[in-house]
């Protein structure tokens, strides 16, 4: 995210993560790594402060009775899109 943040792109990036030979897909892999860094870093990192004896759907739930989560975000998570993030039968 840093070095996102600095502006190299995602040449640059896969170069430092892999520092040889790329995947044929080098560039998605990237962009979904700085994905998924960046929603932990904003929105992720809430599920930590849940009790970990809490199921994914109740510990989400939770965040949002508490204000810790917007409903959208709550939502998306439930997305076919979502579940890439927050799988719900992760126990």
């Amino acid at each position: 995210m840093d070095a996102s943040a600095d502006g190299f792109g995602w040449e640059a990036i896969a170069q430092v993560l892999w520092q040889g030979d790329q995947p044929d897909d080098a560039e998605g892999i990237v962009a979904d790594l700085l994905k998924r860094a960046r929603w932990m870093s904003h929105t992720g990192y809430k599920h930590l402060l849940v009790e970990s004896k809490s199921s994914p759907t109740e510990a989400l739930d939770q965040l949002v009775e508490e204000g810790s989560m917007a409903p959208e975000e709550r939502e998306f998570l439930k997305s076919e899109a979502g579940q890439k993030y927050w799988p719900q039968s992760r126990h």
